[in-house]
């Protein structure tokens, strides 16, 4: 189940979960290998970094009866505005694990993204039970500042589009949490600032119409360096 992530750093994340079926135990070691098939083509190798900017794993992860059967991993892409290698519509992707047995990938619907992934994380223990998606035909897009000071409150603008062909009636107002990832020397920290969650403030919007979108101003406050 892919879902997507987009971070200020002008990079654009996939979280691939994959529930094991297996009855036997299941060793998900280190960073997975990444291939892409274009229409009608081959299989080809991409070239990835090791470690993304979005949060993934830092060891091996168990499957089976007794260490549950969800795992998660992520593939970094570059923003649509910011350098890439392009691919062409129609493509494939797939992970190739360390014994050599493959996953395929499924692309969120809706996605636009034509670039080729540029880093994989390691993996990561899954959710226990994936909740239901009340609006699977929501998509988000984020406007941030390239970078903020410490201390200081983040300002940024969520903008949120029904991608489907009928209105989403809110019901209630959708929960959201939000987090700021710190940056040390490329790398990601491992914690994260003020995280935590709150409800969107819908009251205003009742419904959202099919290929209507809504902005909603949101702040964060900075931990202090």
């Amino acid at each position: 189940m892919p879902s997507n992530a987009e971070g200020a750093t002008q990079h654009f994340a996939w979280f691939l979960r994959y529930r094991y079926k297996g009855e036997s135990a299941c060793l998900l070691a280190g960073y997975p290998k990444v291939e892409i098939r274009a229409s009608g083509g081959s299989w080809e190798r991409v070239e990835v970094r090791q470690e993304t900017f979005f949060p993934g794993g830092d060891t091996d992860v168990a499957l089976g009866t007794d260490a549950g059967g969800n795992a998660e991993v992520n593939l970094e892409f570059p923003v649509a505005d910011s350098p890439c290698s392009p691919v062409s519509s129609g493509f494939e992707l797939r992970l190739i694990l360390a014994d050599g047995s493959q996953l395929p990938v499924a692309i969120p619907k809706g996605d636009v993204r034509r670039c080729l992934p540029s880093a994989v994380a390691r993996w990561n223990i899954g959710y226990a039970a994936e909740p239901p998606d009340r609006f699977p035909d929501l998509r988000a897009s984020i406007e941030a500042p390239a970078s903020v000071a410490p201390g200081s409150v983040l300002e940024y603008v969520v903008t949120l589009t029904n991608t489907g062909d009928i209105t989403v009636p809110w019901g209630s107002c959708p929960g959201y949490e939000q987090g700021l990832r710190t940056e040390v020397r490329h790398k990601p920290a491992p914690n994260y600032d003020t995280a935590g969650a709150w409800r969107l403030a819908c009251d205003r919007y009742p419904s959202l119409a099919a290929g209507e979108s809504v902005r909603f101003a949101m702040r964060l406050k900075c931990l202090p360096a």
